[in-house]
């Protein structure tokens, strides 16, 4: 047996596995190498790693949602984005023509942003869901 191999076993052996991937994790890592999914419970109590294990929900959820349900969530929290910064717009760009002073400008640009954020978060979902289910398909 390699050097390689005998590794390889003792990792298998003595590591959990990721929950999402179900890649071998090392002892005490905090995040899996495979994915880079939270993996302790510590993600769930400091700030920083609950940022990351909630923004690897939402990339999963948007780079590869495997059901409808995943889609529709992903619709309900970026719509709320894309509809506020829609009817924020549609009151600040007449305001920004009106009075094109830089002060008014510079207050729209988070509202677009929220806009264009909501809006390339449902078409990335859907698209990426049309794809995955596409794939599924038998091909003929």
């Amino acid at each position: 047996m390699s050097e390689a191999e005998e590794e390889s076993d003792g990792i298998l052996e003595g590591a959990d596995l990721c929950l999402c991937c179900l890649e071998p994790v090392r002892p005490g890592a905090s995040l899996c190498n495979g994915c880079g999914a939270p993996q302790d419970f510590i993600a769930g109590t400091l700030p920083f790693l609950q940022v990351l294990a909630e923004g690897f929900v939402y990339h999963r959820a948007v780079q590869t949602p495997r059901s409808w349900w995943s889609v529709a969530g992903i619709w309900v929290i970026f719509g709320q984005l894309a509809i506020g910064g829609g009817v924020f717009l549609w009151w600040w760009i007449p305001m920004a023509l009106e009075y094109r002073d830089f002060g008014t400008t510079v207050r729209g640009v988070p509202f677009l942003a929220h806009a264009v954020i909501g809006v390339v978060g449902i078409v990335c979902t859907t698209v990426n869901y049309a794809v995955y289910r596409r794939s599924l398909r038998p091909s003929s």
